[in-house]
């Protein structure tokens, strides 16, 4: 749509591109019918999220050492991607967030993880500083690399300390021993949201964890305001909404695993 609007000096380029001497008559996409909207075939955005028995199923494989049945290349003792996926569960996170995080990114003292760069529903990308549950704490804490990381170095590396890959091959490795289908990592991020959104968290708050607005812009507030009120300690008794539902998020998952055999 952009490249034909500033081909024919249409909508926002009418001024922009005034002053090329060449105007070319392409289509307008905005007035295009899209045939995907009669075909019956196409239902749709995907909405699939896991239920509480195949969570019961799933997450005891989201382990560090990896399950032994799991049968992964690396070795049980080098793979950390069945936590990952448990880490993504935790916090409704992306898979290419979670990819690139450094320990940098990991604020220790506030327990947030800022994310310098996350996708929007509408406008450039923009940074986030998400406040994490303790159960999202506890696995960092956790992880074989915690203690001598630097900070340039990744939360959750392959055993040559580069990007994690191979993602389809252990999520179908979950598929099988779980004995669950139809899902994939993103799926993990929608039920972190549907877990929240039906414990009660506000629909406001849960779109903030996603990033889908931009607080401080909304409210006429700002970043650094906020971040006067942390370091003034004028926050310390007020709980934050998010990290409240991740909270929730996390007893709510702690109680089906533990749940497990009676949703058999």
């Amino acid at each position: 749509m952009p490249v034909f609007d500033w081909c024919a000096h249409r909508n926002k380029f009418s001024r922009v591109g005034s002053g090329r001497p060449q105007k070319l008559d392409v289509v307008d996409l905005h007035r295009t019918h899209d045939p995907a909207s009669d075909d019956p075939e196409i239902v749709g955005f995907r909405d699939r999220a896991l239920d509480h028995r195949e969570l019961s199923r799933v997450l005891p494989l989201l382990t560090w050492p990896a399950p032994p049945q799991m049968r992964m290349n690396q070795g049980i003792e080098g793979d950390i991607r069945p936590l990952a996926l448990r880490f993504l569960l935790l916090t409704c996170a992306r898979l290419d967030e979670l990819v690139v995080m450094k320990w940098n990114d990991f604020k220790e003292d506030t327990l947030h993880w800022h994310k310098p760069a996350v996708k929007t529903v509408r406008g450039k990308p923009r940074q986030q500083y998400l406040p994490l549950s303790g159960a999202a704490v506890a696995l960092l804490t956790s992880l074989p690399n915690y203690g001598t990381w630097r900070k340039s170095d990744l939360v959750f590396p392959n055993s040559a300390g580069h990007f994690l890959g191979n993602w389809h091959r252990i999520t179908k490795a979950v598929h099988r021993e779980s004995q669950t289908d139809n899902w994939h990592r993103h799926d993990l991020r929608r039920t972190g949201a549907s877990i929240m959104k039906a414990l009660g968290v506000a629909p406001r708050t849960v779109d903030e964890i996603l990033a889908h607005r931009a607080t401080h812009r909304d409210e006429g507030t700002s970043a650094a305001l906020e971040n006067y009120f942390a370091s003034t300690h004028l926050l310390e008794h007020v709980v934050d909404p998010q990290r409240a539902a991740f909270d929730k998020l996390a007893e709510a998952l702690d109680y089906i695993e533990r749940s497990g055999s009676q949703f058999a």
